[in-house]
């Protein structure tokens, strides 16, 4: 059976979720101080619980794609009438819903159009656009190192010299929205136009 204490691991993991926004070397030592200290701490329970219901928070928080398709469905929207009414196009709404596009790739008005038709409020919204800007950010980086292909503009990916050599880099444009400064721009003006 294993010795795994459910407190220290959500503890890591809220950790993790935290460190994106730390400095490098903050980091370090806070998790080293987390994984090699060798003392003991009793946690009080009301402390666990909310650890845990944080911990929960980040494990089922929605993404963008899956607040909109249940928003969708709730209020029995067909894309076509949903499409006609924010002015968006119904490959773009599919996009969204799917996860498969950066949020703030789509003009924030129809953005805005598309949470006010929805009912969706703008807390709501943020976490999901979030969430998605997370999951693409991941899936890029994923698919990156498995085809060799790294975009230069991204940082902390180590390829040795032998595969780095032959990998040729794409650059379409898609490139210019897909960082977490547009994203915070994006999420600050769209917080404007909801109010």
């Amino acid at each position: 059976m294993n010795n795994i204490d459910i407190t220290e691991e959500a503890l890591r993991i809220v950790f993790l979720e935290r460190s994106a926004t730390l400095e490098e070397g903050v980091v370090n030592r806070e998790m080293e101080y987390i994984l090699y200290s060798g003392t003991t701490v009793e946690m009080a329970e009301d402390r666990k619980s909310q650890l845990l219901s944080r911990l929960g928070d980040i494990a089922f928080s929605m993404s963008f794609g899956q607040i909109l398709d249940k928003n969708i469905r709730d209020l029995e929207i067909s894309l076509e009438h949903l499409a006609q009414e924010t002015k968006l196009p119904v490959n773009i709404i599919d996009e969204l819903i799917g996860d498969r596009i950066y949020t703030n790739n789509v003009p924030i008005v129809m953005i805005k159009n598309l949470l006010t038709k929805l009912r969706i409020g703008f807390s709501t919204a943020e976490k999901g656009i979030k969430k998605t800007f997370e999951m693409l950010q991941n899936s890029i980086t994923d698919q990156a190192i498995a085809t060799h292909e790294i975009p230069a503009f991204r940082k902390g990916i180590y390829l040795p010299k032998d595969i780095a050599s032959g990998t040729q880099l794409r650059n379409d444009g898609r490139e210019l929205y897909e960082n977490k400064e547009s994203l915070d721009k994006y999420i600050g003006r769209l917080e404007q136009l909801l109010k």
